[in-house]
């Protein structure tokens, strides 16, 4: 019976992890082209952000178990 519910806790923590870790990705990909719409002339103004949404694209593809090439491609192109 511990066993169970150790293994109930676990499933729990991690569906939260990749929840925020997907909330995250998002927010900073929303930040990343809002970024990019008010300064199309100027991109490297939003190099920052850039490197923002990779690190978190990595972390939640990482959490997914996801990082094979067909996946990660499919993310940039969704950007």
């Amino acid at each position: 019976m511990k066993h169970a519910a150790l293994l109930l806790i676990i499933l729990v923590l991690s569906g939260c992890a990749l929840r925020q870790a997907r909330q995250e990705y998002e927010g900073s990909t929303a930040q990343y082209k809002e970024c990019l719409g008010a300064n199309s002339e100027t991109p490297q103004r939003c190099e920052g952000l850039r490197l923002a949404m990779e690190a978190d694209e990595r972390k939640f593809n990482t959490l997914t178990g996801s990082l094979n090439s067909s996946t990660a491609n499919i993310n940039i192109q969704k950007r």
